[in-house]
């Protein structure tokens, strides 16, 4: 079987896609859901006058924040270095490589050249090495950006840790 690779990757990047909306909905509407749970609950335990149940502490919550931030952080990094380092051993193509020829155009028909060829000029021939290259800059590109979000996150993350134990150290 062989399919088109633009094909492939609109699929991927399609899959992609869905994967990360639903994810990202489900975890919303569980999240809601639980809320809604929890507000019942409280709202019944006052109305019937029973004790309040105690819920776990604030600094465990923070720090369960801190190491999620800090995971996300270190995967940006990770698979942003992956992609920076694949897109930066490229070189740009030599120019006898990057000069193809195009097509010759055929004469204008009959009523355009009445009137002047007004027909777009033909577009060059692809170049494979050159496609190459600009596909590895626009990974290179991808890497950096990633790399720099996820060396924010785990800063951000490594903050957040330090910020867990001073709120468990005033919590006790």
């Amino acid at each position: 079987m062989n399919v088109a690779p633009h094909i492939v990757n609109f699929l991927l990047g399609s899959f992609g896609i869905v994967a990360a909306l639903l994810l990202i909905g489900g975890s919303i509407a569980l999240s809601w859901q639980k809320n809604r749970q929890r507000y019942e609950l409280m709202r019944r335990a006052l109305e019937s006058g029973a004790p309040l149940p105690k819920g776990p502490p604030l600094w465990l919550a923070s720090r369960r924040q801190a190491l999620s931030i800090l995971a996300l952080g270190m995967g940006l990094l990770v698979s942003g270095s992956g992609a920076w380092w694949l897109g930066s051993g490229v070189a740009f193509p030599t120019a006898s490589v990057s000069t193809a020829v195009a097509p010759t155009p055929e004469p204008a028909p009959p009523l355009l050249a009445e009137h002047g060829d007004r027909r777009p000029p033909h577009p060059p021939a692809p170049n494979p090495e050159l496609e190459r290259y600009h596909s590895a800059r626009e990974r290179l590109a991808v890497g950096q950006t990633a790399v720099g979000c996820g060396v924010i996150l785990a800063i951000l993350g490594i903050i957040r840790l330090g910020f867990t134990a001073t709120e468990r150290r005033f919590a006790e």
